[in-house]
C-alpha cells in the first residue's frame, strides 16, 4: 500500500520586525539558530517531496542537530516523527518505529497532543505496512483516544484506518471512512487530497471499479504534480497505468509507465525502475509498441549517466 503517511510540514516564526519607536529587535544566537533549524527542515522537506529520502536524512539530522542546540523540544519532536517517516519509506520499519515512539513522548511531555496523534498515526502506517494489523488497530485507537475531548480524527488517521479495513476485507468500511477522508481535504491541502485519493485509488482497483480507479489515481498525480513531490507523481502514474491495462487501454497504459520509469530512474530508484521498465517491455511486445528512446534514456539514467544528479 502505497503513501500511507505525509512528512509533517511546519512554520517557523521569528520576531525580526522593527519594534514601536523605530528600534529594532535584537537577533539573539538562540533566534539565528532557530532561523538556521528552520530553514534545513525547509530543505529536508522540498528534498523528501523529491524522494530523495536519503538525502533528505541528512537534512533533517541537520535540524535535529540545530533544534537540540536551542534546547527546543518541538522541533527536536518533529524532526524525530519525520525522520521515522524516512524509515519508514525505506522499509528500516525498526528504527522507524524507534523515532515515531520518541517524538510521541516528547510531544506528550510538552502537551503536544496534535504531535502526538500524527507520531501514533505515522507508527500505526508502519505496522500496516508490515502487516501487524492487531497493532495497527491499537495505535489508531489510541491515536482517537489522545484527541481532545470532542476533536474530529485527524486526515491521516481516518487514511490509515481505512486502509486498516481494506487490508482486513472490510471494504465497505473502508470505502466510508476515506470518502470521509476525501470531504475534508480542501483544493489546496494538496499532500491529504493526494494520498486519500490514491488510498481509494487502490480500494477501486481492488473491487474492481477501475474507471474509478483510474480518476482517483489521476487525482493524485495531478495533486502531487501541483506540490512537487516527484517520487510520488512516479507512483501515481504506475498506477495509473494499472487500471489502463485493466480497462484494455493499452496504449495510455504504455504512456504512463515511460513517464514514471524515467522519473525514478532519474531519482535513483533503481529498484521501482526495474521493475516498472519490465512491465513496459512485456506490453511493448505483447502490442509491438516501440520503447527504444524510453529505453535509450532510462539506462543512461540508471548508470548514472545525467547531466545533474537529482539526488545527493
Amino acid at each position: 500500500m502505497k503513501r500511507i503517511v505525509q512528512v509533517s510540514t511546519f512554520i517557523i516564526a521569528m520576531a525580526l520586525a522593527a519594534g514601536c519607536g523605530g528600534k529594532h529587535e535584537t537577533v539573539t544566537p538562540r533566534h539565528q539558530t532557530l532561523s538556521d533549524a528552520g530553514n534545513a527542515m525547509q530543505k529536508a522537506i522540498a528534498t523528501y517531496n523529491k524522494g530523495c529520502y536519503r538525502a533528505a536524512l541528512k537534512e533533517f539530522y541537520r535540524a535535529h542537530e540545530l533544534y537540540t542546540l536551542s534546547d527546543d523540544i518541538n522541533g527536536i519532536a518533529m524532526c524525530m516523527n519525520n525522520m521515522g517517516n524516512i524509515y519508514r519509506h525505506v522499509e528500516e520499519y525498526a528504527d522507524a518505529v524507534s523515532f515515531f515512539d520518541k517524538a510521541y513522548d516528547l510531544y506528550m511531555k510538552i502537551g503536544n497532543t496534535k504531535g502526538a496523534v500524527q507520531a501514533l498515526s505515522n507508527k500505526a502506517a508502519v505496522m500496516i505496512a508490515d502487516d501487524r494489523l492487531a497493532e495497527a488497530e491499537t495505535l489508531l485507537d489510541k491515536a482517537v483516544v489522545t484527541l481532545p475531548e470532542g476533536a474530529a480524527p485527524p486526515i491521516p488517521v481516518l487514511n490509515n484506518r481505512g486502509i486498516l479495513c481494506m487490508k482486513q476485507g472490510q471494504t465497505d468500511t473502508a470505502e466510508a471512512l476515506l470518502k470521509k477522508a476525501l470531504t475534508r481535504t480542501g483544493p489546496e491541502d494538496l499532500g491529504h487530497l493526494a494520498t486519500v485519493s490514491g488510498s481509494l485509488g487502490n480500494l477501486m482497483a481492488r473491487t474492481g471499479r477501475y474507471e474509478a480507479a483510474l480518476h482517483h489515481f489521476t487525482t493524485a498525480y495531478e495533486a502531487d504534480r501541483k506540490r512537487g513531490s516527484t517520487k510520488n507523481m512516479a507512483e501515481d502514474l504506475s498506477d495509473m497505468a494499472t487500471a489502463c491495462v485493466e480497462l484494455d487501454q493499452w496504449e495510455r497504459a504504455a504512456g504512463y509507465l515511460e513517464r514514471s520509469i524515467k522519473i525514478y530512474a532519474l531519482t535513483g530508484d533503481v529498484v521501482r525502475a526495474h521493475k516498472a521498465y519490465e512491465r513496459l517491455v512485456s506490453l511493448a511486445r505483447e502490442h509491438d509498441y516501440d520503447i527504444a528512446i524510453t529505453s535509450h534514456f532510462v539506462k543512461k539514467w540508471l548508470k548514472g549517466e545525467t547531466i545533474r544528479t537529482y539526488c545527493r
